[in-house]
């Protein structure tokens, strides 16, 4: 079980309130997978700590589907595959877990 202190459980408290928010808004909008897009990058930034300007970029060469990539000092650390948000994710849509290699373009 993970243990945090109370200023993580707060920041993740409340982002979790405010982007249940924002998720409902945008299933009611039928946002598009560009759309749903930013607000997992908004989300990577708030609640996990990622630099959405630094550290997740599209701009990644992958043998994998991805539509995001975290790096860390260059060093990929997870792929994101987003969809509209609208779209009901099955078995399909995993991207198979390899060592990866990726290239910034």
């Amino acid at each position: 079980m993970l243990i945090f202190n109370d200023q993580t459980r707060g920041r993740l408290t409340d982002s979790i309130k405010k982007y249940s928010r924002i998720v409902a808004q945008a299933r009611q909008r039928g946002m598009n997978d560009r759309d749903t897009g930013d607000i997992v990058k908004a989300i990577l930034g708030d609640m996990l700590g990622y630099d959405p300007f630094f550290d997740v970029t599209t701009e990644v060469s992958v043998r994998d589907p991805a539509d995001h990539a975290v790096l860390l000092d260059g060093e990929l650390k997870f792929l994101v595959v987003i969809k509209a948000i609208s779209v009901a994710l099955n078995a399909a849509h995993l991207v198979p877990h390899r060592h990866t290699h990726a290239a910034l373009c």
